[in-house]
């Protein structure tokens, strides 16, 4: 499999795994005992092992993996608790070996070197013997010929012309969704007419386009076939029908950008977006006309600069799903285990940034699943199941989050072998750990050094893995979820909020506290004295509902026993399936923008992020999924 188009997702995770390596080591140097630099240095550099392996590159797995059994010895050696100073040398010079191999396969230079075995024999030799280490410098590898073939040149041009249904055409949002849709098929280049127009009344029903994909002609007409917003289409060869032209210039590289700043640029973007939206209120219908068309242009870019930045952030799950694939089937065949690998949702578009963190600890959950959770071949036949074991990734959006599982049909996990296995590796007490439930057994994978096999190798057993996986997962402010059951098999589930988005919300009023729910968790609303609202052992019901039966119903901001307004609404869930909120008051729909919340609010679980209004007031949204949770009350907030 070619995996020369994940090499630029290879090269950002690689360079953030090497710079903070590095300063562990020099935080190491200062401070030899500090447990925390050494724990997080590990863990990097079996991040680098892993993506070195999937990648292909096998002499920066070699070092890496040799790295990782010298910082072993210090973290299994309770009697001195300082790291070596010759262990952090070669480290170091791993480091520096591995950062030459980086930036040799950013810059397409070879990278076969001798020196390579030779650094990990001395890290080797290093765990054989208390041996000072000799310096050994990192080789600048010598140019040499691309190894990797452009992706624009394995590309074809195609020239598309949409012509739109009349609901699509009308709405600028709707166009942008529809480019971003096409944009999941290849690059999208020439546009007409621009984007800015594409949604004004009789302007923009037939959009002409030149798409550069490696997907046929019958893929994509397929592809053409589903789009609800298309009427009809046309392909053709664009550019005589010939291979897409390789750029000749740097401009269309691709570079390296902070983060933080291209957060801080998004972010502006979203609340200039809402200030528009605050100002076309003030303007309204009579204001002066010269003044109106001056700020409808000035939305228009305002609308093109939001939309040009989505697509620079979000990029469809697709783009990596081939290399997490490949490491599934590279691990597969190592492991002599039969696989059928699955995915789900791979259109869903996600934060860039979000995407490169979670690759890593998709990857671990996936070896996890393999090496422990999926039984050879003759062990499955023996208990009944297909030799063929299945491991499933979904992607989904619900609300402000995105939602990844990973499940497998293997043997699952024993929460008394897991009991057993936290007591003979010193973690608790036998007291301590009788009192665990399943669930927080299931949990323990996830602790550093915790494994459930005594000998590790170069896939698992160092209790590494589930580690970064949760830490990731915490660090991004989302949730992981440990579903399992013996011989059954076991779900992974990364509930991960988007850093901020600007969502369609329905503004509403409980007790003077403003809140805010996402629209598409409404399907419609009732007033209270048409809903039958009734009580029943503590608990509140509609019944009045299409269907038949009792809904149940939840409030917001006050406890279910207490009085409710007579004029209150209740909003309904889509398809009747959950429960209804009830609300004193509905303020209207708004284009909100939403962050995340921060400890402690993240506790919380009813809300899924706060909301800001065009006035700088700020509303909490509520997330539907959790409001029957039963949670620690927070003032009146919950």
């Amino acid at each position: 499999m070619d995996m020369a188009r994940y090499t630029a997702l290879f090269l950002a995770e690689a360079e953030d795994h090497l710079q903070n390596s590095e300063e562990a080591v020099q935080r190491l140097v200062k401070d030899g005992k500090c447990r925390e630099d050494l724990n997080a240095l590990f863990r990097h550099l079996h991040s680098l092992k892993g993506m070195a392996a999937t990648m292909g590159f096998t002499d920066m797995a070699r070092i890496s993996h040799a790295l990782e059994d010298l910082l072993d010895l210090s973290r299994k050696n309770r009697e001195n608790e300082t790291v070596p100073a010759e262990d952090l040398l070669l480290a170091s010079n791993g480091l520096g070996y591995i950062r030459a191999i980086v930036r040799a396969v950013g810059s397409d230079r070879s990278l076969d070197s001798p020196d390579a075995s030779a650094l990990a024999d001395l890290i080797r030799s290093r765990l054989a013997g208390p041996n000072p280490a000799a310096p050994v410098s990192a080789p600048s590898p010598e140019p040499a010929q691309p190894i990797i073939p452009s992706e624009a040149e394995l590309k074809t041009g195609w020239k598309i012309e949409l012509r739109l249904k009349e609901e699509s055409a009308g709405s600028t949002g709707k166009v942008v969704d529809l480019v971003n849709c096409l944009g999941a098929l290849g690059s999208v280049r020439h546009i007409s007419p621009p984007l800015p127009s594409s949604g004004r009344s009789g302007f923009g029903k037939r959009i002409t386009l030149i798409l550069e994909s490696h997907r046929e002609r019958e893929d994509l007409e397929r592809t053409f076939a589903g789009m609800e917003a298309i009427r009809s289409y046309k392909i053709s060869p664009g550019r005589n029908g010939k291979k897409a032209e390789k750029p000749a210039s740097r401009s269309s590289r691709f570079v390296r950008v902070r983060a933080d700043l291209l957060d801080i640029l998004m972010e502006n973007a979203l609340e200039l977006t809402l200030a528009h939206e605050n100002l076309s209120g003030m303007l309204g219908a009579g204001g002066n006309p010269a003044l109106v068309r001056r700020f409808q242009r000035c939305r228009q870019l305002v609308e093109t600069q939001y939309a040009t930045l989505t697509e620079l952030r979000l990029v469809p799950f697709e783009t990596v799903a081939n290399r997490i694939r490949a490491g599934v089937d590279a691990l597969s065949a190592r492991k002599g285990k039969k696989i059928r690998f699955c995915m789900d949702g791979l259109l869903v578009r996600l934060d860039r940034s979000l995407l490169e963190s979670l690759v890593d600890p998709l990857l671990h959950i996936m070896r996890n699943a393999i090496d422990h959770g999926i039984e050879p071949p003759e062990e499955r036949t023996a208990a009944g199941k297909p030799a063929e074991g299945t491991i499933t990734l979904r992607l989904s959006r619900e609300g402000n989050e995105v939602r990844f599982s990973i499940e497998d049909d293997g043997r699952g996990m024993r929460p008394e072998e897991l009991r057993d296995r936290a007591v003979a590796l010193n973690f608790m007490t036998r007291e301590q750990a009788g009192r665990l439930s399943d669930r927080e057994c299931h949990f323990l994978v996830t602790l550093p050094g915790f494994s459930t096999v005594s000998r590790a190798d170069d896939v698992s057993g160092r209790g590494v893995g589930m580690d970064v996986v949760r830490n990731e997962v915490e660090s991004l402010g989302g949730r992981l979820e440990i579903c399992s059951g013996p011989g059954t098999g076991t779900l992974f589930a990364l509930d991960i909020p988007q850093s901020m988005a600007i969502i369609q919300a329905l503004l509403v009023r409980c007790r003077q506290a403003l809140f805010a729910i996402p629209v598409a968790a409404i399907s419609r609303t009732i007033a209270f004295k048409d809903a039958g609202l009734i009580r029943n052992g503590g608990r509140l019901f509609l019944e009045n509902c299409e269907g038949g039966g009792l809904m149940p119903a939840v409030t917001v901001n006050r406890d279910s026993g207490e009085h409710l307004p007579e004029n209150g609404v209740a909003l309904l869930p889509p398809g009747n399936k959950g429960e209804a909120i009830l609300v004193d008051e509905i303020i209207g729909r708004r284009e909100v923008l939403v962050r995340p919340l921060d400890p402690p609010l993240r506790m919380m679980k009813r809300f899924s992020g706060a909301a800001m209004l065009g006035d700088g007031s700020i509303a909490l949204v509520i997330d539907p999924r959790n409001m029957s949770a039963r949670e620690p009350q927070a003032g009146n907030a919950c």
